[in-house]
C-alpha cells in the first residue's frame, strides 16, 4: 500500500514589520508538520510558510519531474527533499534524517504539495488578512507527451462520468468536476465507483479536475 503525505500548518502569524514581497514571503510563519502514515518527517514551529508554497508552486508548475528541494533563504540545509530514485519517491529533512520515508509515487507528493498550495493563501488572507496570491501561482505544465497523456485521460473520465449532452469543449487548468455537470457529489461518485472501482471522497471531487483524474487513476492501478 502507497503512503498517504500530508503537509499540514496551524497557529499563523507574522513577524513585523511587513514592507515588501519578501517579508511576506519570510515573515509569515506557522508551526508546519510534515507527516506519512504515523511518521513525522518534519515538525518546525517556525516556518514561512508562504515561502514554501512559493517553491512547491514552482515545482509543479516545472512539471514535478526532478527533485525537489525546499532551501530558505534565512536558513542553511535543505528543510523538506522529495527524491526520485527509479521512479519511487521518498521524502526527508535535512533537519531531522533519522525519518526518511518512501514508497510514493509521484502523483501522492504532487497531490500533497497541491492541497498545501491551495491552503495557504486562504487561511493567510482569513486569518492575516494579507494577500500573498500573487507569490504563489500554480500554473499546469508538464511535458508535452504527458500533457497528451493526461488530456486523453480526462476525455475518458468525461466520456464516462458526464453525460455527454453537457459536456464541456474547453476546460480550464483549476475546473472541478463540478464546473463541468450539473450531476450531484453522490451520482458522481457513484459512477466514478463503476468506471474506476474506487469511490472519491467529497473532497477528492472538489480538486481540480486533471488532479481527481490522476487520483482516481493512480488508486485503481494499486488495487
Amino acid at each position: 500500500m502507497a503512503s498517504r503525505l500530508e503537509l499540514r500548518f496551524e497557529g499563523l502569524r507574522e513577524d513585523p514589520p511587513i514592507r515588501d514581497r519578501y517579508d511576506l514571503l519570510l515573515r509569515i510563519e506557522a508551526r508546519l508538520v510534515v507527516e506519512a502514515d504515523g511518521v513525522v518527517i518534519l515538525d518546525e514551529p517556525h516556518l514561512p510558510v508562504v515561502e514554501l508554497a512559493s517553491q512547491l508552486s514552482q515545482w509543479i508548475s516545472g512539471g514535478a519531474a526532478t527533485d525537489f528541494n525546499y532551501e530558505s533563504m534565512d536558513a542553511e540545509d535543505v528543510i523538506l527533499w522529495f527524491r526520485n530514485s527509479a521512479g519511487a519517491w521518498s521524502v526527508g529533512s535535512d533537519w531531522n534524517t533519522a525519518a526518511v520515508k518512501g514508497g510514493f509515487e509521484r502523483g501522492d507528493l504532487i497531490y500533497a504539495a497541491s492541497q498545501y498550495i491551495q491552503a495557504v493563501p486562504i487561511r493567510v488572507q482569513q486569518e492575516l488578512r494579507r494577500d500573498v496570491s500573487r507569490l504563489i501561482r500554480q500554473r499546469f505544465k508538464v511535458a508535452d507527451d504527458e500533457r497528451t497523456n493526461l488530456a486523453r485521460q480526462i476525455d475518458e473520465f468525461l466520456a464516462a462520468i458526464v453525460p455527454s449532452e453537457v459536456r464541456p469543449y474547453l476546460i480550464t487548468d483549476q475546473a472541478t468536476v463540478f464546473d463541468v455537470t450539473t450531476l450531484d457529489a453522490d451520482e458522481i461518485a457513484a459512477r466514478c465507483l463503476r468506471e474506476y472501482g474506487i469511490r472519491p471522497s467529497t473532497g477528492e471531487l472538489a480538486l481540480p479536475l486533471w488532479q481527481l483524474v490522476a487520483r482516481l487513476r493512480a488508486k485503481n492501478t494499486r488495487n
